[in-house]
């Protein structure tokens, strides 16, 4: 990848990512002037952070899902009793 393609990616991923705004502000000010092998390693990095971000994201709404189907099935038995 291109120096200006993986700047542009970079910048991307810090939109989304749980760094602090200051990193995220530092990082992007020094985009630039990094060399190749650390915009790489950076853009892995993030490129790690966001799939794992997606997961847990997956994750919660399974979890979510479940919780309301066992509240709905908990809330049909009380009716059914009466």
């Amino acid at each position: 990848m291109k120096k200006a393609e993986l700047q542009k990616k970079i910048k991307r991923l810090l939109k989304s990512s749980t760094i602090s705004p200051m990193h995220k502000s530092r990082t992007t000010h020094l985009l630039p002037e990094m060399d190749l092998k650390s915009l790489q390693n950076i853009y892995k990095t993030l490129s790690k952070e966001n799939v794992s971000m997606a997961k847990l994201d997956k994750r919660e709404k399974r979890l979510k899902f479940k919780f309301q189907m066992i509240v709905e099935k908990i809330s049909g038995l009380g009716k059914k009793e009466k």
